[in-house]
């Protein structure tokens, strides 16, 4: 079982089973990757701001000259929500289009029950260990 099929094959089985609508499993399946990606993207621009003082200086420098004094909050709300819609439409034109997530959830309901039943496991700790990595360089960068 490969992650996609995971995610999208377990989000489909989980809303089929409470009858609900298995349309929004797609759009659940996207989002979580729209998240995954975007920590994955704030991870590596942390780790560029360890590692480059220069990458440090133009990002800073670019952000002030753009924002001023602005609010992190509010420079935060400014670039992130461009990025992730920017990332949803992607995936949403990509690995989430309707085709390959039919085609996912099609080989996810073929599989064993046994299987089925680790596919969350098999996209949460992903998921978790990317989060708890983004905390700590966090911590290392902001402290």
């Amino acid at each position: 079982m490969t992650h996609l099929q995971a995610l999208y094959g377990s989000q489909y089985q989980e809303i089929a089973q409470r009858a609900g609508d298995t349309a929004k499993s797609r759009l659940n399946g996207n989002l979580f990757l729209t998240s995954f990606i975007s920590i994955l993207i704030f991870i590596i621009i942390l780790i560029l701001n360890i590692f480059s003082i220069d990458f440090y200086e133009i990002s800073t420098g670019f952000l002030r000259s753009m924002f001023g004094n602005t609010s992190g909050k509010t420079i935060g709300k400014l670039i992130t929500i461009p990025l992730l819609a920017g990332i949803y439409f992607l995936i949403n034109s990509t690995l989430g289009n309707k085709t390959n997530f039919e085609k996912y959830c099609k080989e996810f309901l073929e599989l064993p029950e046994e299987i089925r039943k680790t596919a969350n496991k098999k996209i949460i700790i992903p998921f978790l260990v990317l989060v708890g990595i983004l905390f700590i360089i966090s911590m290392i960068v902001f402290l």
